[in-house]
């Protein structure tokens, strides 16, 4: 479920990666804005894996001092959200929120600004499906589904790039009735090892209510 307040937020960031919050305070972004790589800046022929798009990450957003900066247009969706690790805001940017299903999204930009440097495009979560929203767990982590693939993301250490903290893929069985599972998940953040995952989707569901209980989709302020 959503957070909308401050000493919610606090409990679920000792607990997962992501927290929403009602940060208040913060208006709608606004204002014009462009980007221009940094050092850190990954080539842009960085290899997408499932529903992250990392190709542009560790750009720099010229001209934005703050996340407030960030332009939103008329008809996109914006929600700020607070990241474990970063101890600070972020801001997620989607171009198609769905009217008519509460102002969820498959598709949002992930934007973050770190003890007041500058603000930084860390990357895209897309799911590629109508079907498959970007949501939140009840313990603060980003979830997303691909048709093949299943992922969490939060914040690298830096603060300049999302990346994967569990991620699970699928294909048939040779036979085609079933599917097999395989991946990795972690136990809480990037820091942890890496432990790996092979199994049925009966295995693969208990491993999803393990790790993440609720899931519910992320509703988007429309502009």
């Amino acid at each position: 479920m959503i957070r909308k307040s401050m000493k919610l937020a606090a409990a679920v960031m000792a607990a997962g990666v992501f927290a929403v919050t009602g940060f208040t305070g913060v208006q709608a972004v606004s204002g014009l804005a462009s980007v221009e790589t940094v050092e850190y800046a990954m080539k842009e022929n960085a290899a997408r894996e499932g529903a992250l798009n990392a190709s542009s990450a560790g750009t720099i957003v010229k001209d934005a001092d703050d996340l407030g900066d960030i332009p939103v247009k008329k008809g996109q969706g914006y929600k700020y959200v607070y990241l474990k690790g970063l101890q600070g805001e972020a801001l997620l940017v989607a171009d198609h929120p769905m009217e008519n299903d509460n102002n969820r999204a498959t598709q949002a930009k992930v934007y973050v600004q770190k003890d007041g440097g500058p603000v930084v495009y860390v990357g895209e979560i897309n799911t590629g499906a109508t079907s498959r929203l970007i949501s939140i767990s009840d313990n603060g982590v980003i979830v997303a589904h691909t048709t093949y693939s299943f992922e969490s993301f939060m914040i690298s250490a830096d603060g300049k790039k999302l990346e994967a903290k569990d991620s699970i893929s699928f294909v048939n069985s040779d036979d085609g009735k079933s599917q097999i599972y395989t991946g990795y998940t972690r136990a809480k953040d990037l820091n942890s090892p890496k432990v790996t995952f092979a199994g049925t989707q009966k295995d693969y569901d208990n491993l999803e209510k393990t790790l993440f209980g609720n899931v519910e989709p992320i509703s988007f302020k429309v502009k």
